[in-house]
C-alpha cells in the first residue's frame, strides 16, 4: 500500500507498507479500507480536527460514510475509528494518483523511476536538481548509472 500526505498540493509525508499474510487474503474493498485506516492512524496527529480530503483509487469507498450495512466485525471497528475524523473521500483513478500508486507497487530500480518522468511529480525534479545533498545522486540516476 502506498499513501502520500499532501498540503497545498505538495507532498509532506509518504508511507508505504507491505500487507501481512492475513491482509493479503482480504477482498479488495477490505484491503483498500485497511489502507485508509492505516494511513489515518499514521497521520492522525496531522488531521485531527481538520477537514481532510482523501483521494482513493477504489471507487466504492467514496460511499463509505453513507453505508448503512457493514459486512464484517472489522468494518465496525474501522468505521468507529474513522468517525473521529472529518474525512471527505473522493475517487481518483490510480493513473491520476501517481505518487501513491508508485508507492504501492513492488520495489524497482530508482534509475527506472527517474527515466520515466511521468511517475515523478514535476516539483520533485526541480527540487532534486537544486538540493545540495541529493543533486549528485539524482544526476547519476538520471543518466542510468
Amino acid at each position: 500500500m502506498g499513501v502520500v500526505l499532501m498540503q497545498h498540493r505538495k507532498p509532506i509525508c509518504f508511507h508505504s507498507e507491505t500487507f501481512t499474510s492475513v491482509v493479503v487474503n482480504y477482498l479488495t474493498y477490505d484491503k483498500e479500507l485497511y489502507a485508509l485506516v492505516q494511513s489515518v492512524k499514521k497521520w492522525k496527529h496531522y488531521i485531527m480536527g481538520k477537514e481532510t480530503i482523501i483521494h482513493i483509487d477504489h471507487q466504492p469507498l467514496q460511499y463509505l460514510h453513507s453505508q448503512t450495512k457493514l459486512q464484517q466485525s472489522r468494518h465496525y471497528r474501522w468505521m468507529g475509528f474513522l468517525q473521529q475524523f472529518h474525512l471527505v473521500i473522493r475517487y481518483k483513478k490510480g493513473i491520476h494518483n501517481k505518487v501513491a500508486n508508485t508507492l504501492s507497487r513492488p520495489i524497482i530500480n530508482a534509475s527506472t523511476i527517474i527515466k520515466h518522468n511521468s511517475v515523478i511529480h514535476e516539483s520533485y525534479i526541480e527540487q532534486y536538481t537544486q538540493d545540495t545533498n541529493f543533486k549528485d545522486v539524482y544526476e547519476t540516476l538520471s543518466h542510468g548509472k
